[in-house]
């Protein structure tokens, strides 16, 4: 049970993320780029998620951020000592950030039910922050099961991506086989996908935000 536990809490980080975009239409080929990092200028941080207790590798996450967010997080790092004041004013900046791009790359095989579980889970908190509203946490909660079915006896295997392009309000997902075939290419327009996607990395106690906080100031 415990085994269990830990696995599904260190996936509903990032399984939220998928889960904003998956009711919307098919994107329309280059509508929002999410192929690579954004321009040198950008903020990049990267981590990699450990399985807690047993230490072992869930994935790589590689998060870079433009636009208005890259420039005053680099101001920020440069005129201010790390402190928790200095991490929350950059969660908040990266949270809110309108121009971004995400690359989750998993190390280990994962079923479409401990995907959807810690979906749930990690939705709520992000949910309980004020960051999405009721309805629409509802109505992804309910509908995991459909939106994900193309993982129902495939499951993610080790290799898989999950990338996303961040532009304005527009939220482009994409699901990319270990293979290097295109599961999934949706697109969402609207402030809640959005925060759904960089609240998931940034609000407060997330299994992402210490580490990837951590990595701005280690490089």
């Amino acid at each position: 049970m415990m085994h269990t536990f830990c696995y599904r809490r260190i996936l509903g980080t990032l399984t939220v993320l998928v889960a904003v975009s998956a009711p919307a239409a098919l994107a329309q080929e280059g509508a929002v780029s999410n192929d690579g990092p954004l321009a040198r200028d950008s903020v990049h941080m990267r981590m990699l998620l450990e399985k807690t207790i047993f230490a072992v590798d869930v994935l790589t996450l590689d998060v870079w951020l433009g636009g208005d967010a890259s420039g005053r997080i680099e101001t920020l790092l440069d005129e201010h000592e790390r402190s928790s004041w200095l991490e929350d004013t950059i969660a908040t900046i990266a949270r809110d950030a309108r121009h971004a791009r995400v690359e989750l790359q998993f190390v280990r095989d994962v079923s479409l039910g401990q995907f959807v579980d810690g979906i749930r889970e990690d939705l709520k908190k992000v949910y309980e922050a004020d960051l999405i509203p009721q309805a629409k946490y509802e109505e992804i909660s309910s509908n995991l099961p459909v939106w994900f079915s193309f993982l129902d006896e495939r499951g993610i295997k080790d290799g898989d991506r999950i990338l996303y392009g961040i532009e304005g309000d527009t939220l482009r997902t994409r699901y990319m086989s270990v293979s290097g075939r295109e599961l999934l290419d949706q697109t969402d327009v609207g402030p809640a996908h959005r925060l759904a996607v960089m609240g998931s990395y940034f609000v407060r106690d997330s299994s992402f935000r210490e580490k990837l906080l951590k990595s701005l100031f280690e490089e």
